[in-house]
């Protein structure tokens, strides 16, 4: 009979300790879940931000392609002076890679 008692104690004390796991496994997913809707709300921010300044960046060289600047001469995603003589810099701008 002591044994039985025993193992019901055990059994109790095994289902008492899964039980206060299983809710803080529950709030820790609560705590991660609303710190991924903050997080997905920051990227949809940015990914916004990141529309605009491209669009920005399209319009401002469709304005720079349209223009005709003397001295500049462009070659690729490349602009550059030019006149006779070394070359002191050259800027190329880069696709992204979204």
């Amino acid at each position: 009979m002591e044994a039985a008692r025993l193992v019901a104690i055990l059994s109790l004390l095994v289902a008492a300790v899964s039980l206060l796991a299983a809710a803080y496994l529950a709030s820790k997913l609560s705590s991660v879940a609303s710190e991924l809707d903050e997080l997905r709300k920051a990227l949809n921010e940015v990914e916004e931000s990141r529309r605009q300044l491209l669009e920005k960046l399209n319009e401002l060289e469709r304005v720079f392609s349209t223009t005709q600047q003397p001295g500049v001469q462009q070659a690729g995603n490349a602009w550059y002076p030019a006149v006779s003589g070394e070359v002191k810099a050259i800027a190329y701008i880069l696709p992204s890679k979204a």
